[in-house]
């Protein structure tokens, strides 16, 4: 988990631009664990050894390097270009994403490039998948 987050802080760490940042981490995300497919198997082990543990490693280490994330999001609404809205429900949704990415290429064996993947990932989490003229009830003020 260090190596995973030491691969993404630098990457992020080579863009000037807030946004990049978030686009050249999700890509070395993705790709570090392309590079190393064997710790999504570890994180399924430790699951299966140690189903007491109340946190898996995974979320702990994530958990507490959120930190960094949070105050970039918040930089981000303050500059208008990200909505008003709980970074922790951002980030738990960009996760959640991520997450389900790298099991469902490894169980899948999707070998699509990291970066097209990364694109796919950020074109939904930042534009979302309705046009501006969809108004759907139950949403927050319809599209956004």
């Amino acid at each position: 988990m260090r190596l995973l987050i030491d691969s993404t802080n630098r990457e992020a760490a080579k863009a000037r631009d807030p946004l990049d940042r978030i686009v050249r981490a999700t890509r070395a995300y993705l790709l570090f664990f392309r590079e190393h497919p064997g710790l999504v198997e570890l994180f399924l082990q430790e699951r299966a050894v140690f189903r007491g543990r109340r946190r898996p490693t995974y979320s702990l280490h994530r958990d507490a390097n959120m930190g960094v994330w949070h105050d970039l999001l918040r930089a981000l609404m303050r500059a208008g270009k990200v909505r008003p809205m709980p970074v922790a429900r951002i980030t738990d949704v960009f996760d959640a994403a991520l997450y389900g990415a790298i099991f469902t290429n490894h169980f899948e064996g999707k070998r699509r490039p990291p970066g097209r993947q990364a694109r796919d990932i950020l074109d939904i989490v930042f534009h979302g998948i309705l046009s501006r003229k969809a108004g759907v009830q139950g949403t927050r003020g319809g599209t956004q």
